[in-house]
């Protein structure tokens, strides 16, 4: 009998647990989805101006308004909502908010001209509210388009340069998302988003001289060759002169300093040593005087290749001139010059010309060219 009893009382628990089992399970599968909650995170943009094409594309801003601090600003506010359909259709219904939070501290109020029309399509479909640092956008009409863009103005809670976290909710699809509102104070330090490199560069003057050919190489050789009673013989190169400076003159001088190499007399034009005897020497030319075959004599010309320096005073003429024993401006420039080699097209083609005539002394002959490159301010 008692077996019998535990018997029963064992069946009764079992069916007592199944049928919670079973309600339990009723409860949790019967669940409608259409109920479930939905949010999606968007992007906020922050400008400065209003998007006033349709349908309305927030703009991706590329450099991110920043107001002045503790100053009333009109700044707009834009998002696409994440539901998705076609355009037009009914994207924000009646009622509808959006809600745009401000740190605390901030002073916020409709815009001077105030959204009334907040998917920009010409009709009205609602107004902001103002309640302490919450923005709220509430629709009064359907809105056919899911951009969005609503105008508020504010006020930076104190006058230093800061960030602040912009935060919206809308009730449509439990939209969320967040944006930073910059502000600048021009007392320094400017900005809390930007940060300021600078650089100086220091006046460089650049002065090379190379073979005059297709791929100048550096040189300090400028062979005449043999000279003849019956011809010229001519000898080039590159003069690449140039300055960094953007404004003041530079000037490029030239000198014949063979007699700091031969010492024990005053040489002129081409020598070759042993004193500085008339016999000793070919002569310069005059100025501006062109070298003439079978006429012992020598001299120098130049040529403007590209944007380079101005030759000056007598190197100016077409023909020849002596290579002077002071110091004597060539040529000058105002301003910026590439004068690098790697730049290829700015320089001075300098052209050495000699002849010799039946009085010439046999023997070999040099001359020391140099080149100066100075700049004022």
């Amino acid at each position: 009998m008692l077996h019998t009893i535990k018997k029963i009382n064992n069946r009764i628990v079992f069916v007592i647990i199944a049928m919670l089992l079973f309600s339990s399970f009723n409860v949790a599968v019967s669940i409608d989805p259409a109920n479930k909650v939905k949010a999606a995170g968007v992007q906020l943009y922050v400008d400065l101006t209003n998007d006033t094409a349709l349908p309305q594309v927030p703009s991706t801003v590329t450099t991110q308004p920043v107001i002045a601090d503790a100053t009333a600003t009109d700044t707009y506010f834009a998002f696409t909502t994440s539901q998705a359909g076609s355009e037009p259709g009914t994207f924000f219904a009646i009622s509808d908010t959006i809600k745009l939070i401000f740190p605390t501290g901030f002073t916020i109020a409709n815009c001077t001209s105030a959204t009334v029309d907040a998917d920009n399509d010409t009709v009205t479909d609602g107004s902001g509210g103002i309640s302490s640092v919450t923005y709220t956008y509430t629709f009064s009409a359907t809105a056919s388009y899911k951009e969005i863009e609503l105008c508020v103005k504010v006020t930076s809670p104190s006058a230093t340069a800061a960030n602040y976290n912009v935060s919206i909710v809308s009730s449509n699809q439990g939209d969320f998302g967040a944006a930073l509102v910059y502000s600048y104070d021009d007392a320094g330090p400017t900005y809390q988003n930007r940060v300021r490199v600078t650089a100086e560069v220091t006046p460089i003057l650049t002065l090379s001289i190379t073979t005059n050919s297709g791929s100048p190489v550096s040189t300090d050789q400028c062979p005449l060759g043999v000279l003849t009673i019956v011809s010229i013989s001519t000898c080039t190169y590159r003069v690449f002169a140039g300055t960094n400076q953007t404004t003041g003159t530079s000037t490029l001088q030239i000198a014949d300093i063979t007699d700091n190499v031969y010492s024990d007399a005053t040489r002129d034009g081409l020598t070759k040593g042993g004193g500085g005897t008339d016999a000793n020497n070919i002569d310069n030319v005059a100025a501006n005087t062109a070298v003439v075959a079978g006429t012992e004599g020598t001299g120098v010309d130049f040529s403007q290749q590209g944007t380079t320096y101005t030759t000056q005073g007598v190197y100016a003429g077409a023909n020849q001139n002596p290579v002077p024993d002071n110091i004597t401006t060539l040529a000058s420039a105002s301003g910026y010059i590439d004068g690098t080699v790697a730049g290829g097209g700015n320089y001075l083609l300098a052209t050495h010309r000699a002849s010799a005539d039946a009085g010439t002394q046999t023997g070999s002959y040099v001359q020391w060219v140099q080149y100066t490159l100075v700049s004022a301010p």
